[in-house]
């Protein structure tokens, strides 16, 4: 339910979700979030501790639903930052598309180096030449982050005034609907409130679009409710 907005806290890098065999107390397949760079080095780049993604969801979930009870605050922040950035709306385009012409140009030295790769004699040439592709691809995979991180505020602050109305309403009427909408419809919603959710390998830290500076810390949720977040312990 949180792929797209869940990042390692380690790293930086998206945590996707991955099934296991086994089933909770409640009959649902567990699954933990892993972070993509973790799984792709096999740990060398990252070793951070995958959460129990049961658990992170319905703790998520409950969290945006307590949100809708006390949401005058946040209607509010969110308007200032609808506000700030429609003033700053040409400065968003202008950084996005010079991000993409970077990542464009990476791309042509990768071809360009690839093609060099295939003519390359000895192991020296050869390595220098992995070396600088590997660096390019580790640019523009920050370049990447960048991009879908600028787009996501354009598309969460693109709101005439009549979908933002609408959008209050479903903020008010959240806590009471959400539980009967289906997965897709949680996701959705889920989205239209939360910018980006950072796992430190112990706690979750709740980013919520229109209050850049602070965050929802569900680290006493986690004491409170008694169940451990992480996926590798012996307790679900």
């Amino acid at each position: 339910m949180l792929s797209g907005l869940l990042f390692c806290g380690k790293c930086g890098d998206f945590m996707r979700p991955k099934l296991s065999q086994r089933l909770n107390k409640d009959g649902e397949q567990i699954y933990s979030y892993l972070c993509q760079t973790k799984e792709k080095s096999r740990r060398q780049n990252c070793d951070g501790k995958n959460p129990n993604g049961n658990e992170l969801d319905r703790m998520v979930c409950e969290q945006i639903k307590l949100l809708s009870e006390n949401h005058s605050a946040f209607i509010k922040g969110l308007s200032t930052v609808k506000r700030e950035f429609e003033a700053n709306r040409e400065d968003f385009n202008e950084r996005l598309l010079h991000l993409q012409k970077e990542r464009q140009d990476n791309e042509k030295q990768i071809n360009a180096l690839v093609t060099a790769l295939a003519k390359s004699d000895g192991m020296a040439a050869f390595d220098y030449i992995t070396n600088q592709i590997n660096e390019l691809h580790r640019k523009n995979d920050g370049i990447q982050k960048q991009i879908a991180d600028i787009e996501s505020v354009s598309n969460q602050y693109s709101y005439s005034d009549s979908e933002f109305e609408i959008l209050k309403d479903l903020l008010v009427s959240f806590s009471k609907s959400f539980d009967t909408m289906s997965v897709e419809q949680k996701r959705a919603a889920l989205r239209t409130f939360i910018r980006k959710i950072v796992w430190d390998g112990e706690n979750a830290h709740v980013m919520l679009f229109g209050d850049v500076e602070e965050n929802i810390d569900i680290s006493s949720f986690t004491e409170q409710n008694g169940e451990p977040l992480r996926a590798d312990s012996e307790f679900y």
